[in-house]
C-alpha cells in the first residue's frame, strides 16, 4: 500500500514538472527544420525528363550522378555536421545555434554556387539547389523569430493553439512553409508549370491560396484592424475559395493525383498546405474573436 502510494505521488510529481515545462514552439520547429535539412535534396540534376536529387551525405561520400570534387565533398560533409550541430544547439542557445546554421548554409554556398547552371548543348542538363538548402534557410528564419518569442508552458501552449489568434499564426506559418516548399520542389526538378497549372483555371487556383498568402503575411506589419478586418476576410475567402475550386476542378477532369500529390513528399506538402488554408478560415469565420 505504502508503495503505491509512494508511486502516485512520483506520477503526479511528474505530470506537475511537463506541465509547467517551458517551451519555444518556434525554436523547436526551427531545429526541426535544421536537423533535416542534410538529409533531403541539396543538389538536383534534371534532364531528359528525369530528376535525382543528392543529399549533403550523397555529395559528401561522392554517390551523385554528376561530377563532384574533393572540395566541394569536404565542404557538403561539413556543412552537414554544422546543420545538425546547429538543430541540436539551438534548443538550449539560440544565438548560438542561429550562428552555427548561418556558417553551415555559408559554407555550402561558397564552394557549391559553380556547380549549379545550364550544362551541355543540344541537350541540356540542368543542376539546381534542391529543397534542403530551402529547409535550412526556413530553419535559420524561425530560428531568429524564436529569439524574440517568449517560452510558455505546455500547459499553455496547447490550447493557445486552437485560439483564433493561435490557428491563424499555425495557418500562416505553416502555409508559408509548405507552399515555398512545393514550390522550390517544382522549380529545381524543371517542373515548375505543374505547380504553376498548365491551364487559365489552373493558374489562378494555384495563384491565389499563395498571394492571399503574402497578402495576409504584409498585413503583420500594418495596423491590427487591418488584417482582423473585412479586408483581411476577403482575402482569407479568397485563398479557401480558390482550393475548393482547384479540389473541384481535378475532380471534375479525374486528374485528383495532380492534386494530392505524385509522392509522399508532395502528397504531404499539398495536405500542410490545405491545412493551412483550412486553419485560417476556421479562425476568421468559425471561431469568436
Amino acid at each position: 500500500m505504502g508503495q503505491q502510494v509512494i508511486e502516485q505521488a512520483m506520477k503526479n510529481r511528474v505530470g506537475m514538472s511537463l506541465k509547467d515545462l517551458r517551451v519555444n514552439l518556434l525554436s523547436i520547429l526551427s531545429s526541426f527544420l535544421l536537423l533535416i535539412a542534410p538529409f533531403t535534396n541539396w543538389i538536383v540534376l534534371s534532364g531528359f525528363g528525369i530528376s535525382v536529387g543528392s543529399s549533403l551525405w550523397d555529395v559528401a561520400t561522392y554517390h551523385t550522378n554528376f561530377l563532384v570534387s574533393m572540395r566541394q565533398a569536404s565542404f557538403a560533409l561539413y556543412s552537414g555536421i554544422l546543420l545538425v550541430s546547429s538543430g541540436i544547439l539551438l534548443v538550449k542557445s539560440t544565438r548560438f545555434g542561429l550562428l552555427i546554421g548561418s556558417a553551415a548554409l555559408a559554407t555550402f554556398t561558397l564552394e557549391s554556387y559553380s556547380m549549379f547552371g545550364t550544362f551541355g548543348s543540344g541537350l541540356l542538363v540542368l543542376i539546381l539547389p534542391g529543397v534542403g538548402f530551402l529547409l535550412a534557410f526556413f530553419g535559420l528564419l524561425v530560428g531568429v523569430a524564436s529569439h524574440w518569442t517568449k517560452p510558455m508552458r505546455i500547459s499553455d501552449d496547447l490550447p493557445m493553439l486552437a485560439t483564433r489568434k493561435g490557428l491563424t499564426y499555425a495557418g500562416l506559418l505553416v502555409g508559408s512553409i509548405a507552399f515555398a516548399t512545393d514550390g522550390w520542389v517544382h522549380w529545381s526538378t524543371g517542373h515548375l508549370s505543374a505547380f504553376l497549372g498548365s491551364t487559365p483555371y489552373e493558374e489562378t487556383f494555384h495563384v491565389v491560396p499563395w498571394i492571399s498568402l503574402i497578402i495576409l503575411l504584409a498585413m503583420l506589419f500594418v495596423p491590427k484592424q487591418l488584417i482582423s478586418g473585412r479586408l483581411g476576410s476577403i482575402v482569407v475567402l479568397a485563398g479557401f475559395t480558390a482550393v475548393i475550386l482547384d479540389a473541384a476542378y481535378h475532380t471534375s477532369t479525374g486528374s485528383v493525383a495532380s492534386l494530392l500529390g505524385d509522392s509522399p513528399g508532395e502528397l504531404l506538402l499539398h495536405a500542410l498546405a490545405y491545412y493551412s488554408m483550412a486553419s485560417l478560415m476556421i479562425a476568421r469565420f468559425l471561431l469568436k474573436r
